[in-house]
């Protein structure tokens, strides 16, 4: 299903994720939703009866360009700044070395935490490749 706003095809979230992270005011209408993938779409999740925005949920997803402080690991508060540092300071490492250097980093949780309800390692190691090449 693709946004209303700005009709591009999100990806299914889980139902778990969007009641973890909508804010206590707002309420649930729908039973499925997607996270709209837009770069520059306010919307972050929407059904076929509700759309949630920005102002609506309770933490900032990394693959929107409004987003300032890019934060990549929901459930250590890891940030694009915060590897970036990292790999300064361990040019040599991989990320497996990286990730280790964070403690806990492999205690998470994903599915109330991150906006996709999805692991985040995936999107961690594929920065840090791509900001090394």
């Amino acid at each position: 299903m693709a946004c209303d706003r700005c009709k591009i095809k999100g990806k299914s979230v889980p139902l778990e994720t969007v009641k973890a992270l909508i804010k206590a005011s707002e309420n649930l209408a729908g039973n499925a939703y997607d996270a709209c993938m837009d770069l520059e779409c306010d919307v972050i999740y929407y059904s076929t009866e509700q759309v949630f925005t920005s102002s609506q949920v309770t933490v900032a997803p990394w693959y929107k360009n409004f987003v300032e402080d890019k934060v990549l690991c929901y459930c250590h508060n890891v940030s694009q700044e915060d590897l970036d540092r990292l790999m300064q300071e361990y040019p040599e490492e991989g990320y497996e070395a990286l990730m280790d250097r964070f403690k806990g980093i492999h205690d998470s949780d994903c599915l109330h935490k991150n906006p996709l309800g999805k692991c985040c390692h995936g999107t961690i190691k594929k920065y840090v490749e791509d900001s090394r090449n």
